[in-house]
């Protein structure tokens, strides 16, 4: 069964979660969260749902942008991000490069999950570059929230 996912305003909260002193790109997405999780588990879900073809784009766009990420199953690691908060409320995962320093937020609250992603750019060539790839980044991030959600549910 399909979890509606719709794009809200970024939280306040999660603003401030980001470190970010500047913030030149936010989106969110949020669904209905039916059993209780905490956000990592959310977003370790959702990324296992995936298809391995999808997350395998999703890894070589990280490198393309030029993030330095590591290993994607190393310890204090999610998708290669550095995990910097993991608690019952929010799971921030961070990222830096030449171009833009992003950070991706989980959070669950009020039976909902939400995921935000935040990004200062660095550069300016990362403006147009995030013009051009971020209509796929909301369509691949929709589709983690609606299956992180889902997934939960399902077990």
């Amino acid at each position: 069964m399909s979890t509606p996912v719709i794009a809200v305003p970024i939280p306040d909260e999660l603003t401030v979660i980001a470190g970010l002193d500047r913030v030149d790109y936010a989106d969110a997405f949020r669904a209905h969260a039916t059993v209780d999780r905490t956000p990592e588990q959310y977003a370790r879900l959702a990324v296992r749902s995936m298809p391995s073809s999808v997350m395998g784009l999703v890894w070589a766009a990280h490198r393309a942008l030029g993030l330095r990420i590591g290993a994607r199953g190393a310890p204090g690691r999610a998708l290669g991000w550095q995990v910097v908060r993991s608690d019952e409320r929010v799971f921030v995962m961070a990222a830096s490069g030449p171009l833009m320093t992003p950070r991706v937020i989980t959070s669950v609250a009020g039976g909902e999950v939400t995921v935000a992603t935040l990004i200062r750019f660095e550069s300016p060539a990362a403006a147009p570059i995030w013009a051009a790839i971020g209509p796929i980044h909301r369509a691949v991030e929709r589709q983690l929230v609606e299956r992180g959600a889902s997934a939960a549910s399902d077990r």
